[in-house]
């Protein structure tokens, strides 16, 4: 073999174990950032988790406190009612008859 051939064949020798270094080096540094990439998303995730369980646990006491009120209205007219039909029994009765009558008529068509 000349000299030529022989630098050559170094040169690619070379080459070839940088090229191995540069694949170790690239996997290293992937495998960083995959790690680092991974834990900011938890983190996100994590984050993101607990707002949400903050907005939702505010809704549920929204919708508690709206049923509690809704259900309180519900009974004070129910309440008002009761006093209506047993102030005036006669009419109440006639107008329970009146609207009995008329969905009697609709239904039976």
């Amino acid at each position: 073999m000349s000299a030529s051939n022989e630098s050559l064949e170094q040169e690619v020798k070379d080459l070839r174990q940088d090229v191995a270094a540069l694949r170790k080096a690239l996997r290293e540094e992937a495998t960083k950032r995959k790690e680092s990439t991974r834990a900011k998303v938890e983190d996100a995730a994590a984050e993101a988790r607990a707002k949400l369980e903050g907005v939702a646990a505010e809704n549920v006491e929204r919708l508690r406190t709206a049923a509690g009120d809704a259900g309180g209205k519900a009974q004070e007219q129910l309440d008002q009612l009761e006093k209506q039909i047993e102030a005036n029994p006669i009419p109440s009765v006639a107008g329970a008859l009146f609207i009995g009558f008329v969905l009697g008529r609709l239904l039976g068509r």
